[in-house]
């Protein structure tokens, strides 16, 4: 009715410069967004607002995906970079990294945010990985913004999970999951109601996704020229020290032919436990290990790598303890269990891999040829 009486929909009605439209799509009243998009002007409804009140920002975060339906067969461009503002300023991912502050809508997703429209744009062909080395990948910002739920999401839609930079040692996702990780101690209720403590929440997941992890602890200098964010910078940074030996424990486990420094060595553990990461360390160089590691992350993909399933393999109980890590002790052996059982529970990665007990007869054969 206001329409029909010459009523103007492009006049700012806040300090933001949202107009009409854009309360259309916050309150989620996709018919009157129906109505006011044909007489709304698009520099009103794109350019001349904050990034706060984008039609994309708004909508992504509806619970249905009806105004961003609507919004895309508008001709909106879910492609577009918007800034980041004020998180930037402070950010490593921008002051060490020098990443573009203008990212991808999925490095807006904020943790409140229900994740319905973000699934809409990936299935619509939004891309998950950054498209210029300037770029941000939106997989980093979920690390950075400790948004769990959205970096596996990311994960499943297939974000590459080895991101390399000049101004980094190694894969820089694997930094940033274990800077993540030892600051955080997780505590989750099993199904029989026992309390456990989970380690590794952000790099259980790249284990499971085969990431690249070991080229983090290779060339660690801490006294390089070159200022670089690197392995020695993420473990100095670690106030929960408790976290420290299960993070590393996981970290060293997962890698083949492993070299560790004694100068690294010493700088972050404590000598009683060197001996501990030397027998990881030697454990590494061999096959078997490769063959195991591929086995257990096969299995915890499927979600069978638990003890019982493990106990429940026909092949001698030494192959089934070897699986189960129990040469590490059986600290080391729970630690690991537990935290792949439980990455395994909130990531659903399709794997193409050959996977059964015919599998691991095959293999064990092999080993013991």
């Amino acid at each position: 009715m206001l329409l029909t009486h010459n009523a103007n929909p492009n006049i700012p009605v806040t300090e933001y410069m949202g107009v009409a439209a854009h309360f259309a799509i916050y309150k989620e009243h996709a018919k009157c967004l129906k109505v006011l998009l044909p007489v709304t002007d698009r520099d009103c409804l794109y350019r001349n607002v904050s990034k706060n009140m984008h039609p994309l920002v708004m909508a992504i975060q509806a619970s249905s995906t009806e105004c961003l339906e609507m919004l895309m067969e508008d001709g909106m461009d879910i492609c577009t970079k918007l800034p980041l503002g004020v998180f930037a300023h402070f950010n490593p991912l921008f002051t060490t990294l020098q990443y573009s502050t203008n990212v991808s809508i999925l490095c807006h997703v904020a943790l409140n945010w229900t994740l319905v429209g973000v699934k809409y744009l990936l299935d619509k062909g939004l891309p998950c990985n950054a498209q210029t080395p300037e770029e941000l990948p939106p997989l980093l910002m979920s690390l950075a913004s400790d948004n769990s739920d959205l970096f596996t999401l990311l994960l499943k839609y297939g974000a590459n999970p080895n991101i390399y930079h000049s101004l980094a040692n190694g894969n820089v996702t694997t930094l940033m999951a274990i800077e993540r990780d030892v600051k955080t101690l997780l505590t989750v209720t099993s199904e029989t109601g026992v309390k456990q403590e989970i380690f590794g929440k952000y790099l259980c997941k790249l284990i499971l996704c085969k990431a690249d992890l070991v080229s983090c602890i290779r060339d660690t200098d801490k006294d390089q020229e070159v200022f670089k964010y690197n392995l020695y910078q993420v473990l100095n940074k670690c106030s929960m020290t408790v976290n420290l030996w299960p993070v590393l424990t996981l970290l060293f486990t997962f890698c083949t032919n492993l070299s560790i420094s004694q100068e690294f060595k010493k700088h972050v553990y404590n000598e009683e436990v060197i001996s501990y990461f030397n027998t990881i360390e030697d454990s590494t160089q061999s096959l078997a290990h490769a063959c195991r590691c591929s086995i257990v992350i096969e299995l915890a993909r499927k979600r069978r790598y638990q003890e019982r399933h493990i106990r429940s393999l026909p092949i001698p109980s030494l192959l089934q303890e070897y699986l189960l890590f129990l040469d590490y002790g059986p600290k080391a052996s729970s630690l690991i269990v537990d935290s792949l059982g439980y990455a395994s529970k909130n990531i659903n990665i399709c794997s193409s891999s050959k996977i059964g007990t015919d599998y691991y007869e095959e293999t064990f054969e092999k080993w013991n040829m």
